[in-house]
């Protein structure tokens, strides 16, 4: 029976892959980034987490399922049946630390065992499961990786508008100052330009006041053109005379002595004049300091201003954060590892079952037994026959 059994059952080949924690330059790609810090027993432990989960299993088993129907029975060639009544119970993992079932420990060792009739295709699904499994494990960390990058570049992005939104806010405040100011000097200004030329007019309607006085003067003298000075000696005792040169400045030489031509002729100008601006060039001035508040550069330039990104303070050094994760985002991470292969998968050149020499020696052991018990049967069956035979003689 167990040279039949032999004979008849099919070997189950177990192939093996060991892998170990990486190394931890092989993480300093990652963790250089300053934004997610994984360390090798972690890494490794992702490997170990996505091995178990029977997504990555049922990616290895539809990528090599056609070699592992060959061994199966037409009536379990459901897909989901046979990937986890036949597929999954020939994986076996095992994660040890120091020979110890302790995933704290400081150096780990992860077993994947699959079994197989076929060795070589046993070692295939072993080393495809600790592929896929790294994969999966580095896909996390690196999408982990992008959404933490991404999430402080937003933070920095969020900051500068920030900055940007107070220095606008101090802005707005300062152009409301200098229009406030522009617009306190507009009125002093006005104020004084209003005064000047209120004293214009003043001075010349004083100035005809005068003319008019000297022109009645010189028509009660008669006089239509210039006369000398001398002439008031000659008329001193005029009454009228008296009073106007008693009235004049000492030093001013009296007006009616220009005629009555000349006086009416500035009086007729001094009436017809419109405005008394060009007398004052002080008034000139200050008119034109009035126009130019009309437009505040300063203020036209703040308005315009369309972006304060330049003017933020600290903002060209969040910038460069800005543009190092960027870098890090644009980053392939080629030499990342999340696992050491210590030992490859190889086609096993013994099966693990049926156990060849255990069935023999168990056979050897249950045919002895059966051997023994058979003889004391058979001795007991003749001692029963021979006492039977002595009592019949004896009768």
């Amino acid at each position: 029976m167990a040279v039949i059994y032999l004979l008849i059952s099919t070997p189950t080949f177990e192939a093996k892959t060991y892998l170990r924690p990486p190394l931890a330059s092989q993480l300093v790609s990652i963790n250089e980034t300053g934004v997610l810090e994984i360390d090798p027993e972690s890494a490794f432990n992702r490997v170990a987490f996505e091995a178990r989960s029977l997504d990555v299993q049922r990616a290895v088993f539809e990528a090599n399922q056609e070699g592992f129907l060959q061994d199966t029975p037409t009536q379990q060639l459901n897909e989901g049946a046979l990937f986890m009544d036949a597929f999954t119970p020939k994986v076996q993992l095992d994660i040890r630390g120091n020979g110890k079932n302790d995933t704290n420990s400081d150096e780990l060792r992860l077993t994947i065992a699959f079994q197989h009739w076929n060795p070589a295709y046993s070692a295939r699904v072993a080393n495809d499961l600790a592929r896929v499994a790294e994969e999966r494990a580095l896909r996390s960390v690196l999408d982990e990786l992008q959404s933490s990058l991404r999430t402080k570049i937003q933070g920095l992005e969020e900051q500068i508008v920030q900055e940007e939104l107070v220095l606008s806010e101090g802005s707005e405040d300062k152009i409301a100052r200098l229009q406030e100011q522009d617009e306190l000097w507009r009125l002093q200004l006005q104020d004084k330009i209003n005064t000047l030329k209120s004293k214009a007019r003043q001075l010349r309607e004083d100035r005809i006041a005068r003319l008019e006085e000297a022109l009645a003067i010189a028509s009660r003298l008669g006089l239509e053109d210039p006369a000398p000075v001398s002439l008031l000696q000659r008329d001193q005792r005029e009454p009228n005379w008296m009073a106007t040169a008693v009235d004049r400045p000492a030093e001013e030489e009296p007006l009616f002595l220009r005629g009555t031509r000349m006086l009416e002729a500035e009086l007729a100008v001094l009436r017809d004049r419109k405005s008394d601006e060009h007398m004052h060039p002080e008034l000139r001035e200050l008119e034109q300091e009035l126009a130019l508040l009309e437009h505040n550069r300063e203020v036209e330039i703040l308005q315009s201003r369309e972006s304060y990104r330049a003017f933020a303070e600290n903002t060209q050094e969040l910038r460069a954060q800005i543009a190092r994760l960027e870098g890090f985002l644009k980053q392939m991470y080629d030499q990342v590892q999340m696992m050491r292969v210590d030992q490859q998968a190889i086609p096993p050149s013994r099966p693990i079952k049926p156990r060849k020499t255990l069935v023999v020696a168990v056979a050897l052991m249950l045919g002895a037994v059966l051997g023994l018990v058979l003889a004391l049967i058979l001795n007991a069956v003749d001692t029963r026959r021979q006492e039977q035979g002595s009592t019949d003689n004896s009768q």
